[in-house]
């Protein structure tokens, strides 16, 4: 693909008519996403090159003249996306973008296309998948903590979560088991970031400061069934994936913090008998707030229908 005579100074219009204008034997989308990899540190740019190349992941239908033609092209597209993100830092600006191209390959390719790719680059797709699901859903975590008002993180984790719950329904399709290694990873990421400390990292700032503002949270907010409902979808059904391994953590930690709040409700019943308020109350208010939220949580996910425990 070769640039116009005015590239020297290219615009945003330039890159767009660039990465657009291919067709699918021309062998585009890695350029396309070097392309992208050159001009990522300017923000107007990379937003541009990243629409054009999730345009790109979403071809499909008769402009392909026969499926050889179309597995070379999705290939060819993957090649260049873990080539683009191997060993780069994704920029808040970048992951909405590249939510989108991933969620295209996934929805808009046929599952034969996807299965007829070469073993070990499937392969490496889905580890990409796993990892950039794992580590957008940490940043959309801690976006929540930070109350932005501009949820990048937190859209392309759904975007991504939503992918998955695209091929966990079709699995019938894919390599027995080749799944369930990566639904442990997210579930275990997912379940993680809704515990709080030392076991999760729920309310725990960048440096790792837990964060106890009061706030009327129940109040302001919809309830976290309906909020978050899609995400507890796809994280449901990946729990039904690797249910072996869910069902006996879920159990695990549903028992450990019923537990642990038996017995801090009793403290606390010895205390209001005595009529005294003992040193550090404000505390064991904190220690009983973090033992219901991570009980919510945790049950929010078993009762997922469908889901590893949901029936």
């Amino acid at each position: 693909m070769l640039l116009p005579p005015q590239s020297s100074c290219c615009s945003i219009d330039c890159i767009s008519s660039c990465l657009c204008s291919c067709r699918p034997d021309a062998c585009v989308p890695p350029a396309g996403l070097q392309v992208h990899r050159k001009i990522r540190e300017d923000s107007d740019m990379a937003q541009d090159s990243l629409q054009c190349l999730a345009q790109l992941a979403s071809m499909h239908g008769p402009v392909f003249p026969n499926e050889a033609a179309q597995v070379s092209y999705l290939a060819h597209l993957v090649e260049g996306l873990l080539s683009m993100i191997n060993g780069i830092e994704i920029e808040d600006s970048e992951a909405v973008g590249i939510s989108n191209i991933i969620s295209n390959l996934i929805t808009m390719f046929p599952r034969s296309a996807l299965t007829a790719l070469p073993s070990d680059l499937f392969t490496s797709f889905i580890n990409c998948l796993t990892l950039l699901t794992c580590s957008f859903g940490r940043s959309a975590a801690l976006e929540e903590v930070l109350d932005k008002d501009d949820m990048v993180y937190m859209e392309a984790y759904d975007k991504l979560l939503e992918a998955w719950l695209t091929l966990v329904q079709d699995e019938e399709h894919f390599p027995r088991g080749c799944f369930v290694q990566p639904a442990v990873q997210v579930f275990n990421s997912y379940i993680q970031c809704h515990l709080a400390a030392p076991d999760g990292t729920r309310n725990l700032s960048a440096n790792g400061v837990p964060s106890h503002e009061e706030e009327e949270i129940n109040e302001l907010q919809e309830d976290d069934r309906e909020l978050f409902s899609d995400q507890l979808c796809s994280i449901g059904m990946l729990g039904r994936v690797a249910a072996d391994h869910c069902i006996p953590l879920l159990c695990s930690l549903l028992e450990d913090r019923v537990t642990r709040l038996h017995g801090q409700l009793q403290r606390t019943q010895q205390h209001l008998l005595a009529s005294a308020t003992p040193p550090g109350a404000m505390e064991e208010r904190s220690v009983l707030d973090d033992l219901y939220e991570d009980i919510h949580w945790l049950l929010l996910v078993s009762g997922q229908p469908g889901g590893a425990t949901g029936g």
